[in-house]
């Protein structure tokens, strides 16, 4: 209870100022989607984690053995292996950071694909292997991994809700990424790092080209991804004077959310009552 108020006596003192009706319900607002965040902050499903387990035990030898270890470095691939890592932990930062990375990447693997089997030619290129029959067929049937993983994350997410840091992390994994491929064979130019896909060579000194690739996936690929998944998940953009941090908070915590709302909306609602009252009888 607010110092000068009594329930009883129904006094009209009180220390908010004449527009408190606005802020309470602004902060009515906040308290519902602070709720709406805990909602979605729920541990993952066990089978999250098996099911991580259980793939990475057939996917990385199987990708070992027709590729090489030097595979790894693509973008795509340890992009599965930090999905099954923030499965099997449920971290909610790298579910939403590999999310970021693959909405839009993985919708564009998939066009090419498409475009592979119904045309028989890509569209972008790099989807060429699913019809390499040197390679077996049940490993280039993993490779479909590129069309489950996205509603796989976004699943996952529904439980966990996204984490807004996201898009910086994920820069910084394909920093990272890009170069540690330096150190890799040139001629196989994994995550372009030696020659741009475009025009084929590398776009000026070693840093300018990192530093293009950087700007243009974040540009293309992960900045509407993390635009995208802050809509989905009820992230809005407010100004600085009402901006709220929403964490997302434990299942065991929606019990003093909900007692917390009940008791300001119980405020609210009686001071109004009380507000009106007192001007009918000045009336």
């Amino acid at each position: 209870m607010s110092a000068g108020y009594s329930p009883r006596s129904g006094a009209k003192e009180s220390r908010y100022p004449q527009n408190a009706d606005e802020n309470f319900l602004r902060a009515l607002e906040r308290y519902s989607m602070t709720f709406s965040a805990a909602r979605r902050g729920r541990s993952l499903p066990q089978p999250f984690r098996y099911g991580a387990v259980v793939w990475l035990s057939i996917w990385v030898p199987a990708y070992w053995r027709v590729w090489g270890p030097a595979n790894f470095v693509h973008l795509c691939d340890v992009a599965v292996f930090l999905t099954c890592f923030g499965l099997m932990t449920g971290n909610r930062l790298l579910i939403s950071s590999q999310a970021v990375a693959s909405l839009v990447v993985n919708a564009i693997w998939t066009l090419d694909a498409a475009f592979l089997v119904f045309a028989n030619r890509p569209f972008f290129g790099g989807t060429q292997f699913l019809l390499d029959s040197r390679i077996p067929f049940w490993v280039r049937l993993l490779s479909l991994y590129h069309l489950l993983v996205p509603a796989v994350l976004l699943w996952a997410l529904s439980y966990t809700s996204y984490d807004r840091r996201a898009l910086v992390l994920q820069c910084g994994i394909t920093l990272a990424a890009l170069i540690v491929s330096r150190f890799t064979n040139p001629l196989e130019n994994f995550n372009f790092a030696f020659r741009d896909p475009f025009w084929g060579r590398q776009l000026g000194p070693l840093p300018l080209h990192l530093a293009v690739s950087i700007v243009f996936v974040a540009a293309v690929a992960y900045t509407p991804a993390h635009l995208l998944l802050l809509h989905m998940f009820g992230f809005k953009k407010r100004s600085k004077s009402t901006a709220v941090r929403i964490p997302a908070v434990q299942e065991r915590f929606r019990a003093p959310i909900l007692r917390i709302i009940a008791l300001v909306e119980q405020r609210f609602r009686t001071k109004v009552s009380n507000s009106d009252r007192a001007s009918a009888q000045q009336g």
